[in-house]
Protein backbone atom coordinates (compact mmCIF):
# COMPACT_ATOMS: atom_id res chain seq x y z
CA UNK A 1 0.00 0.00 0.00
CA UNK A 2 0.77 3.59 -0.39
CA UNK A 3 -0.22 6.70 0.85
CA UNK A 4 -1.62 9.42 -1.67
CA UNK A 5 -2.01 12.96 -0.23
CA UNK A 6 -4.79 15.45 -1.98
CA UNK A 7 -4.50 18.97 0.09
CA UNK A 8 -6.58 17.69 3.47
CA UNK A 9 -7.35 14.03 2.65
CA UNK A 10 -5.10 11.75 2.41
CA UNK A 11 -5.77 7.64 2.10
CA UNK A 12 -4.13 4.45 0.90
CA UNK A 13 -3.83 3.00 -2.51
CA UNK A 14 -2.19 -0.28 -3.65
CA UNK A 15 1.26 0.13 -4.43
CA UNK A 16 1.34 -0.90 -7.83
CA UNK A 17 -2.03 1.03 -8.94
CA UNK A 18 -1.65 4.24 -11.77
CA UNK A 19 -2.44 7.49 -10.13
CA UNK A 20 -4.56 8.78 -12.93
CA UNK A 21 -5.26 12.18 -10.36
CA UNK A 22 -6.24 15.31 -11.67
CA UNK A 23 -5.84 18.26 -9.98
CA UNK A 24 -7.94 21.58 -10.78
CA UNK A 25 -8.18 24.84 -9.34
CA UNK A 26 -10.17 27.94 -10.75
CA UNK A 27 -10.02 31.68 -9.62
CA UNK A 28 -12.81 33.70 -9.27
CA UNK A 29 -11.77 37.14 -9.69
CA UNK A 30 -12.06 36.96 -13.58
CA UNK A 31 -15.03 38.85 -15.51
CA UNK A 32 -14.50 36.79 -18.65
CA UNK A 33 -13.18 33.35 -17.88
CA UNK A 34 -11.78 31.45 -14.57
CA UNK A 35 -7.97 31.27 -14.37
CA UNK A 36 -7.14 27.72 -13.55
CA UNK A 37 -4.26 25.72 -13.19
CA UNK A 38 -4.70 22.32 -13.54
CA UNK A 39 -2.53 19.74 -13.01
CA UNK A 40 -2.66 15.37 -14.30
CA UNK A 41 -0.26 13.05 -15.14
CA UNK A 42 0.71 10.10 -17.35
CA UNK A 43 2.84 7.41 -17.25
CA UNK A 44 5.52 7.81 -19.87
CA UNK A 45 9.41 6.93 -20.41
CA UNK A 46 9.27 9.37 -23.31
CA UNK A 47 11.82 12.45 -22.71
CA UNK A 48 10.05 15.59 -22.20
CA UNK A 49 10.19 17.40 -25.15
CA UNK A 50 9.22 14.28 -27.24
CA UNK A 51 6.06 13.77 -24.61
CA UNK A 52 5.04 17.76 -24.69
CA UNK A 53 4.90 17.57 -28.29
CA UNK A 54 3.03 14.25 -28.68
CA UNK A 55 0.24 15.98 -26.86
CA UNK A 56 -0.04 18.85 -29.51
CA UNK A 57 -2.39 16.79 -32.05
CA UNK A 58 -4.38 16.18 -29.22
CA UNK A 59 -4.62 19.77 -28.25
CA UNK A 60 -5.02 21.41 -31.38
CA UNK A 61 -8.01 18.64 -32.11
CA UNK A 62 -10.04 19.79 -28.52
CA UNK A 63 -9.33 23.87 -28.74
CA UNK A 64 -10.20 26.44 -31.67
CA UNK A 65 -8.18 28.64 -33.28
CA UNK A 66 -5.16 26.80 -31.42
CA UNK A 67 -1.72 28.57 -32.09
CA UNK A 68 1.31 27.48 -30.41
CA UNK A 69 2.93 30.38 -29.17
CA UNK A 70 6.37 28.82 -27.87
CA UNK A 71 8.51 25.96 -26.60
CA UNK A 72 11.35 25.59 -24.34
CA UNK A 73 13.38 23.89 -22.01
CA UNK A 74 13.36 25.50 -18.72
CA UNK A 75 13.69 24.55 -15.07
CA UNK A 76 11.43 25.25 -12.42
CA UNK A 77 11.79 24.83 -8.74
CA UNK A 78 15.31 23.13 -9.67
CA UNK A 79 14.11 20.71 -11.94
CA UNK A 80 13.77 20.03 -16.04
CA UNK A 81 10.78 20.90 -17.40
CA UNK A 82 9.40 21.10 -21.17
CA UNK A 83 6.49 24.49 -21.73
CA UNK A 84 4.64 25.05 -24.15
CA UNK A 85 2.97 28.06 -24.29
CA UNK A 86 -1.06 27.97 -26.25
CA UNK A 87 -3.21 30.44 -27.33
CA UNK A 88 -6.65 29.35 -28.60
CA UNK A 89 -10.57 30.35 -28.14
CA UNK A 90 -13.00 28.81 -25.83
CA UNK A 91 -16.49 27.68 -26.96
CA UNK A 92 -17.52 30.27 -25.20
CA UNK A 93 -15.48 32.75 -28.01
CA UNK A 94 -13.18 34.04 -25.62
CA UNK A 95 -8.99 33.97 -26.47
CA UNK A 96 -7.50 32.39 -23.74
CA UNK A 97 -3.58 31.52 -23.19
CA UNK A 98 -2.00 28.86 -21.89
CA UNK A 99 1.42 27.44 -19.85
CA UNK A 100 2.37 24.03 -19.84
CA UNK A 101 5.04 22.40 -17.48
CA UNK A 102 6.24 19.09 -18.19
CA UNK A 103 7.95 17.61 -15.15
CA UNK A 104 9.05 14.52 -14.45
CA UNK A 105 8.60 12.11 -11.32
CA UNK A 106 10.31 8.87 -11.53
CA UNK A 107 8.34 6.96 -14.32
CA UNK A 108 4.90 9.67 -14.71
CA UNK A 109 5.23 12.83 -17.13
CA UNK A 110 3.05 15.24 -14.47
CA UNK A 111 1.69 18.61 -16.56
CA UNK A 112 0.79 21.74 -14.64
CA UNK A 113 -1.22 24.09 -16.86
CA UNK A 114 -1.96 27.66 -16.09
CA UNK A 115 -4.48 29.12 -17.94
CA UNK A 116 -6.30 32.58 -17.88
CA UNK A 117 -8.12 35.26 -20.53
CA UNK A 118 -5.58 36.28 -22.84
CA UNK A 119 -6.68 40.02 -21.73
CA UNK A 120 -5.29 39.22 -18.70
CA UNK A 121 -1.99 37.61 -19.22
CA UNK A 122 -0.12 40.73 -18.55
CA UNK A 123 -2.02 41.25 -14.72
CA UNK A 124 -1.46 37.47 -14.36
CA UNK A 125 1.68 36.60 -15.90
CA UNK A 126 4.15 37.46 -12.18
CA UNK A 127 1.10 34.83 -10.47
CA UNK A 128 1.82 32.51 -13.22
CA UNK A 129 5.30 32.55 -12.63
CA UNK A 130 4.88 32.42 -8.74
CA UNK A 131 3.08 29.33 -8.84
CA UNK A 132 5.31 27.31 -11.38
CA UNK A 133 8.42 28.06 -9.56
CA UNK A 134 6.42 26.98 -6.60
CA UNK A 135 5.94 23.70 -8.13
CA UNK A 136 7.82 20.65 -6.45
CA UNK A 137 7.98 16.52 -7.21
CA UNK A 138 8.54 15.41 -3.77
CA UNK A 139 9.59 11.28 -3.17
CA UNK A 140 6.78 9.03 -2.77
CA UNK A 141 6.63 5.82 -1.08
CA UNK A 142 5.97 2.54 -3.41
Amino acid sequence: MRRLRFNDLSFEVPADWTDSSVVTLAGRDAKTFAPNIVVTRAMSDAALADYAKSQLPDIKAATKKHKLVSENEERIAGQDAYVLEHSFQTPERTKVRQLQYFVRSGADVVVLSLTCAESELRGRAEMMKRVAASFVVEATER
